[in-house]
Order: structure tokens, then C-alpha cells, then sequence
């Protein structure tokens, strides 16, 4: 009996701690990566090409320094953050995975997966009832899923204003004949409603897997 304690024990420490490494990462990134992206954005609008590494380590190393002032103090407090910090999160790294994957939406999906057992944790950390944790489950997929179809929509409206996106599939898939450019979009929007279905489902069962795991 003391040994299987001690097993439960060390699984809930194991645990506990890989939730903590996700916080720090999930957290810890923001900061070098917006301030990033402000110093390489902003050197273009200033029109010094030639400085903009030094505007983009700068960023970087704003950002680093942020986090090793107020990172510990924000994991400490990630169980109990307003929604709204959630949802600037979220849509931020949203985003990113948009713009990073050049137009793609498909990883997209990761978003729910990270997000679903993020708001799942937190309900565990409050004790949350089953009635009470279904609903939130349900109202985080019903957001996840939105901005799913946000992510898809911009993905399908770059696909619909590229000219020459019947070529670049061709070329990406390594197809023998190009697709034609209606087919394309009409794959495209089907694939956009599966993913945000896909999401929804994903998120929603992260959340309840989370909270009672």
C-alpha cells in the first residue's frame, strides 16, 4: 500500500511538473516573440533595412529580460488569470502558427489541444464540478472552433487572391496535372469546416481530460 502511494505520488509530481514546463513555454515565449516581431516590424516602417537585425535582437533581448523579471510571478498566477488573458493568448499564437506556416491552417489545430487542457487545469486547480466543467468545456470549444474559422477564412482568402495558387499546389503536392483553381478553393473551404469541427471536438475533450485526468 505505501509503495503504490509513493508510485501516485510521484506520477502527480511528474505531472505537475510537465504542466508547469508547459506554462513557462507557453508563457515565457510571448514576450521575446512580440517584441520581436515589434522590432522587425517596426525597422521597416522606420526604413533603416540595413538595421534591422539590431531592431529585431533588441526585441529579443527586451523580451528575454521581461521574462526573467515577472516570468516566475506570472506561472505562479497562470491557474487563476481573467479569461481575457486567455483569450489575447490564444489569439496571438493563433497568429503566429498562421503566419509561420505561411497561410496553412491545419496546425492550427494544436491550438485547441494546448488551450483545451490549459482551461482544463485551471479547472482542476478550482475543483470544478462536472456541470460546472462542461459548460466551460463547451463554451472553450465554441471559441476555439471560432477562431478556427477566422484562421480558415484568411487561408482561404489568401488562396482566393493568389493568382498563380494553382501552380504553387502543384508544386508543393508534387502533382502530375495542376489542380484547377475552382476545385482548389471549393477543397479549401470543405477543409476549413472540418477543421473547425475537428477543433471544437478536440477542445472540448482536452478539457474534460484534463480536469479529471
Amino acid at each position: 500500500m505505501a509503495n503504490k502511494k509513493k508510485e501516485i505520488k510521484s506520477v502527480d509530481s511528474l505531472l505537475a511538473g510537465t504542466e508547469r514546463l508547459l506554462l513557462l513555454v507557453m508563457i515565457g515565449l510571448l514576450p521575446p516573440v512580440l517584441f520581436l516581431l515589434i522590432g522587425w516590424w517596426g525597422s521597416l516602417a522606420l526604413g533603416a533595412e540595413e538595421n534591422i537585425k539590431f531592431y529585431v535582437m533588441g526585441g529579443l533581448l527586451a523580451g528575454i529580460l521581461i521574462d526573467m523579471r515577472y516570468l516566475r510571478r506570472w506561472v505562479h498566477k497562470a491557474y487563476t488569470l481573467p479569461v481575457g488573458w486567455f483569450v489575447v493568448f490564444y489569439l496571438f499564437y493563433s497568429i503566429c502558427l498562421l503566419g509561420f506556416f505561411m497561410g496553412m491552417p491545419v496546425l492550427n489545430l494544436v491550438m485547441g489541444l494546448i488551450g483545451g487542457y490549459y482551461v482544463g487545469i485551471c479547472l482542476r486547480y478550482a475543483n470544478k464540478n462536472k456541470d460546472e466543467v462542461e459548460r466551460v468545456a463547451k463554451r472553450t470549444a465554441y471559441f476555439a472552433a471560432g477562431v478556427m474559422a477566422l484562421v480558415c477564412l484568411t487561408s482561404w482568402m489568401i488562396a482566393y487572391l493568389e493568382p498563380t495558387i494553382a501552380a504553387n499546389v502543384q508544386g508543393m503536392l508534387n502533382l502530375g496535372q495542376a489542380l484547377s483553381r475552382e476545385r482548389i478553393l471549393v477543397y479549401s473551404a470543405v477543409g476549413g469546416l472540418g477543421l473547425v469541427l475537428i477543433e471544437y471536438f478536440i477542445t472540448r475533450a482536452m478539457v474534460k481530460f484534463a480536469r479529471f485526468m
